[in-house]
């Protein structure tokens, strides 16, 4: 599993901490679920629910965003292939700006400047 350091750093200390599993605990030592995180939330009178598909695609959006291209992030994200992200995040040629900052990068600028 690939993570970028700080989060390596997280887990090894958890992991050492608690080699048994259930590395994400609350204050109790009880395990973070789905359900409870939203209790939390709703206790701190937050507007806000975690879903694990939620969270997922908000990381692929943005990835896809900053550039990340679908093979390696079909990859990253545990896909055997790129038809997932192309099916689900076709909605990004709708965000305004990202097709002529793709086609910036793609072009080198050139061709973009000369279309826009």
């Amino acid at each position: 599993m690939l993570l970028t350091a700080a989060a390596e750093a997280i887990i090894r200390r958890l992991a050492a901490e608690r080699p048994e599993g259930k590395l994400f605990r609350n204050k109790w030592g009880k395990p973070w679920t789905t359900g409870r995180l939203n209790e939390r939330c709703a206790g701190l009178k937050l507007d806000f629910h975690f879903f694990r598909y939620a969270l997922r695609h908000t990381w692929i959006t943005e990835a896809l965003e900053r550039g990340v291209d679908p093979v390696t992030l079909a990859i990253l994200a545990g896909h055997r292939d790129t038809t997932m992200i192309c099916r689900v995040y076709q909605h990004l040629a709708r965000v305004p700006g990202h097709l002529k900052a793709s086609l910036m990068k793609a072009t080198g600028g050139e061709a973009a400047a000369k279309a826009g």
